[in-house]
């Protein structure tokens, strides 16, 4: 027995001796004579052993169900598993005992991604010849599961309804989206601007899809509709316009054409009136707010891109005086103090003790925007549309005074600033202006127009053409100030350094390379994105116009030339359609001269008979000597006959045919 009990001692206490004390006490261990004890921690052996709740069968298949419902969202492309399984969960649990967090991932999972949605809506829809106004494939258990949350006692939130209207928007259904945005504001939820540019992205999806030729008024009709009261309830409700939803609403109105949707964005967004453009809306008055106890909402900045928009807006629906005021007021920087009421020279002084009380106008400058290019394009094109001769003269005027102050200002910055911080022009006159105006001119047959418009195409060509020397010249003298100043750092660091390397040859070559492994894909069904999809609907930030683009004068001579070549063309085309009117007119008048009747003459300023020898002096006609089959060659005649030869009359001035002989 003692020498089993010294054994467990020197097996416990194997790296230390104990010191013997007779004040300490001891605890008496007995131990088998065959087995040896080990000594355990405290913890282990005095802790009592913890207790699993006992669960019942009908508690494990609640838990099992759930655990399958987590498995089910971990699967990929499984909407329709998802869908069965939380069904499944909701009949077998009960409504009441499933948290909100599991209907929000069903209401996720229950269906595609959206752009496959869209993809499987043309699939289904349009390959094969069904209904484009058919709803959502998935519409039911939307609402399946928004009845599951509300009768769970639980509010749906905001980010779900935007779910169920990003799925409306990718397949263009636009009657769910007016459905959901009616009855956020019935669980107590106010729409945000993601809320409604997610109904407008429906709008202009709606619009851009094919539609049988009858039902397309229709659709217009409903898209004005939704969209102008979209704009009266962000108004009503102060939401900001942002840079998404004004945006998705100028898309609309380039589809619709509608002048009460342009009146009433521009009014309750931008401030302008365009009943009267130079005065700020009632919207905006201070006094009107105050009254109405609102906060006060300055409108957004005008941009070059609203201009664009609403000039062609105004164009297309030929309304020639209102597209030029519009323009006159919104491209010019009035003056602040504009926006105050005048005060009038009839008010009586005794208003003021009847308590007549005049609003103070709101303070905001006056809304414009700087024109570009393209902005004289479309109102050019507009205006030779509606066959306005003296607005097309006056505007192509406008424009070539101001490509010239462009130019004259851009020649300045290449001479007197480094070229990183000059900015790229944003207007240049090119064929296109040219052309609004000449076609115009040909179709109603006004010579003096027509005779105009050559001029003018020969001094832009002119113009252009010397631009495009200059702009060669100052590349190559900043290309030879690059070349020296490169060629001076290696030799500034030979002379300084013992013979480190320059960082041009430090650099590594960058060698595009082009893989031929790759074996070709499989065609499949795809769909481009449209522009309307392709926004940043969680952005709140105000529209604003997109910075200026660095100068880069390479792209600025391809630009020069591509325009000399253009307006060359076009100067030809000028040149023989002057020509070939003059003869006919020509032809037409020698005729009534041929016939003893009279023609006017500017000279006498009358109509009066000429004979037809001073008639052939007069148009300058050429002498051909005539044979048999036609008109010979253009020799002394030995019979005395004129004879009229279309196509090679070389009239008096600047506008001759170019016919060959």
């Amino acid at each position: 027995m003692i020498t089993g009990t010294r054994c467990a001692k020197r097996l416990r206490l194997a790296t230390h001796t104990p010191i013997a004390s007779t004040s300490v006490l001891r605890a008496l261990h007995t131990s088998s004579s065959r087995q040896v004890a080990l000594a355990l921690p405290l913890n282990d052996v005095f802790s009592p052993p913890q207790l699993q709740p006992t669960l019942t069968i009908r508690q494990k298949l609640d838990r099992q169900k759930f655990q399958d419902f987590e498995q089910a969202l971990q699967r990929p492309l499984s909407c329709n598993f998802v869908w069965a399984t939380y069904v499944e969960l909701i009949n077998f649990v009960g409504i009441h005992n499933v948290p909100l967090e599991i209907h929000q991932k069903a209401l996720r999972r229950c269906t595609a991604d959206p752009d496959q949605a869209r993809v499987d809506h043309a699939k289904r829809f349009m390959s094969r010849g069904g209904n484009p106004f058919a709803p959502h494939i998935h519409e039911p258990r939307f609402k399946a599961i928004l009845q599951n949350i509300r009768e769970a006692g639980f509010i749906p939130a905001l980010e779900d309804y935007h779910v169920i209207l990003r799925q409306f928007a990718a397949i263009g259904y636009h009657y769910g989206a007016l459905r959901v945005l009616r009855e956020i504001p019935t669980v107590n939820l106010q729409p945000t601007s993601k809320t409604y540019g997610l109904c407008l992205q429906t709008l202009c999806h709606r619009i851009s899809l094919p539609c049988p030729k009858e039902g397309r008024e229709k659709v217009l009709e409903e898209a004005v509709a939704l969209s102008n009261e979209i704009t009266r309830e962000m108004h009503a409700n102060q939401v900001p316009f942002t840079a998404t939803t004004t945006n998705l609403l100028y898309r609309l109105l380039n589809k619709t054409m509608n002048m009460e949707s342009l009146t009433q964005l521009l009014k309750i967004a931008y401030g302008v009136d365009l009943s009267y453009p130079d005065r700020p809306p009632l919207e905006f008055w201070a006094g009107a707010q105050q009254a109405e106890g609102s906060t006060k909402r300055d409108p957004l900045p005008f941009s070059t891109s609203a201009l664009n928009t609403t000039v062609n807006v105004l164009g297309r629906l030929r309304d020639v005086s209102k597209l030029v005021q519009t323009f006159e007021v919104l491209t010019t920087s009035l003056p602040s103090g504009s926006g105050s009421a005048p005060a009038s020279s009839y008010e009586d002084d005794e208003d003021e003790d009847f308590g007549v009380d005049r609003p103070a106008v709101a303070s905001f400058p006056p809304p414009h925007a700087e024109p570009n290019t393209y902005t004289y394009e479309t109102l050019l094109k507009h205006i030779g549309h509606a066959r306005h001769h003296v607005f097309a003269r006056h505007y192509l005027l406008q424009a070539m005074r101001l490509d010239q102050e462009v130019d004259r200002a851009l020649r300045k910055a290449c001479r007197s600033l480094p070229e990183r911080n000059i900015l790229a022009p944003t207007f240049s006159v090119n064929r296109r202006m040219l052309l609004s105006v000449f076609s115009f001119a040909a179709s109603q047959k006004k010579m003096e127009m027509l005779r105009w418009v050559h001029v003018k195409t020969q001094k832009v060509l002119r113009r252009k053409k010397a631009d495009l020397r200059f702009y060669t010249s100052t590349r190559a003298r900043w290309t030879t100030a690059a070349q020296a100043a490169t060629s001076a750092v290696p030799a500034a660091s030979d002379a300084g350094s013992d013979g480190e390397a320059s960082h041009a040859d430090d650099t590594p070559a960058v060698i595009p390379t082009t893989s031929h492994d790759a074996s070709p894909s499989k065609p499949k069904f795809t769909i481009s994105k449209a522009p309307h999809f392709d926004v940043d609907l969680d952005s709140e930030a105000p529209p604003s116009e997109p910075p200026r683009k660095k100068f880069d004068i390479n792209l600025h001579i391809k630009l020069l030339q591509r325009d000399v070549d253009q307006l060359e063309v076009f100067e030809r085309h000028v040149r023989d359609v002057v020509g070939r009117n003059t003869q006919r007119i020509k032809e037409r008048l020698t005729r009534r001269v041929w016939n003893g009747q009279s023609v006017y003459m500017r000279i006498s300023n009358r109509q009066v008979r000429i004979e037809p020898s001073m008639w052939v002096d007069a148009v300058n006609f050429r002498e051909t000597r005539a044979v048999e089959g036609g008109v010979g060659v253009p020799k002394k005649p030995k019979v005395k006959q004129r004879i009229l030869r279309p196509g090679n009359t070389r009239a008096v001035g600047y506008f001759t045919s170019s016919s060959p002989e």
